[in-house]
């Protein structure tokens, strides 16, 4: 049959025909077989190389070795190969100890009917062995060359039991050092309440839930996450496990696609205003008031440089300040104390300075602590320009830090006044 096609049977008898009594046995059951007897303690040790069988009948009782001897060798030596050892009379006590030494049966000689269903039986195992150890195999390949973080969370203390080198990646961890955290630590601490009560939910349900969180690594860095879990319970202990998925590359997608659709309306918002202005201060003000209102900024202001003594600057159009009076005051255009924010080294190297994290950025250290209590986080400024003279700056605020990509950066160019402004005869 195809269950014992290619079996080899190593035979361990000094009695010819007792192996062949046994041989009979087994090809009366319809087993197919090729075999082997050998007698002494070389042959048999020899014959479990060369012969490579899947199974030895090993006789009990030899003149110079021992059953018992062989089956203590073919344990230490191949000890996924099965023994069932035959005898002519055996005690119970001698019986339990051959079976506690690795004999998967015994049999005795005058009751060889017992021969073939004891090998089958034990093929039967062997085989269900392989097959969960290849099912296994299998599983921790798929588990560790997963692309996504994989954990598993002990429902009975909440922590992490087990996990993948992917989740060891996201998270910045070793699989040692998780073990000794509660699952929702290894998240933002705002989201620990949040991701104990969906595990807690999973756990009760029994059932899946699914959700987006931020995985935060020792050195403080943040990774958006997707985030699956599912109940499982596993011979009576209660289990979840997780799937995470690293989301960064669509958050940045997401992310620019929204800064992309803010400068298409802000674009459409600055071609109306650009038309309907009919004076400097109208057009001014259209710009900073496009700017907030439609791109969403947090402040924008438009600066004219003074020729006087103190190079100071005029505020001439803002908005976004309602509720912040102008912690600017006093500023000037000079390379002196007062004169170290981006709009006043715009306006003298007549470049165009990006700030992309104002609570990090030295420009900002004299007005940094107002900067962000008015919830400043990142800021542009570009120069205004006339027959090559720079005149003033535009100055743009947002809420967010690297809120200023490509997109950005030519979005304020859009609704640029310095074309339209002209100063001194220009």
């Amino acid at each position: 049959s195809s269950e014992t096609k290619e079996l080899r049977i190593l035979i361990l008898e000094d009695v010819p025909s007792d192996a062949e009594l046994a041989e009979c046995e087994l090809r009366n059951a319809d087993m197919e077989f090729t075999s082997l007897r050998v007698d002494t303690r070389a042959a048999f040790e020899q014959a479990l190389d060369t012969f490579q069988p899947n199974m030895v009948l090993a006789d009990f009782r030899l003149p110079a070795y021992s059953g018992r001897e062989a089956l203590e060798y073919t344990r230490r030596t191949h000890p996924h190969i099965p023994v069932i050892m035959l005898t002519g009379a055996m005690g119970d006590e001698s019986a339990v100890d051959l079976l506690k030494l690795g004999a998967r049966d015994y049999v005795l000689k005058d009751r060889l009917a017992r021969l073939a269903p004891a090998v089958k039986r034990v093929l039967s195992e062997e085989r269900g062995v392989h097959n969960r150890k290849l099912a296994e195999g299998k599983y921790r390949a798929l588990f560790t060359e997963a692309m996504d973080g994989i954990v598993l969370i002990d429902c009975a203390t909440w922590h992490i039991e087990d996990c993948n080198p992917e989740f060891e990646r996201q998270t910045g961890r070793t699989r040692a050092q998780l073990t000794q955290l509660l699952a929702w630590e290894i998240l933002h601490p705002r989201q620990h309440e949040l991701a104990q009560q969906i595990l807690m939910d999973v756990q009760q349900a029994g059932t899946g839930r699914s959700g987006d969180f931020k995985l935060e690594k020792p050195d403080g860095e943040t990774i958006p996450i997707e985030f699956s879990a599912k109940f499982l319970n596993i011979q009576q202990q209660s289990f979840i496990q997780g799937i995470t998925r690293d989301i960064s590359e669509r958050k940045r997608a997401e992310e620019a696609l929204r800064h992309s659709n803010r400068a298409l309306k802000t674009l459409s918002a600055a071609n109306l205003a650009l038309v309907r202005a009919v004076s400097e201060d109208e057009l001014l003000q259209a710009a900073v008031n496009i700017i907030v209102e439609t791109g969403g900024y947090r402040r924008a202001a438009v600066y004219f440089a003074e020729e006087d003594a103190a190079k100071s600057l005029t505020r001439k159009a803002w908005a976004g300040f309602e509720h912040h009076p102008d912690w600017t005051q006093g500023l000037s255009w000079a390379d002196n104390d007062q004169g170290q924010l981006p709009i006043s080294r715009t306006i003298r190297s007549g470049a165009t300075q990006i700030c992309t994290d104002i609570a990090r950025d030295p420009s900002f250290q004299s007005h940094r602590e107002a900067a962000l209590a008015h919830g400043y986080r990142a800021n542009i400024t570009l120069p205004l320009c006339s027959d090559a003279r720079v005149f003033g700056g535009l100055s743009i605020y947002s809420s967010e830090v690297n809120a200023f990509d490509d997109e950005e950066i030519r979005l304020p160019g859009a609704v640029h006044p310095g074309h339209r402004v002209h100063r001194g005869g220009a």
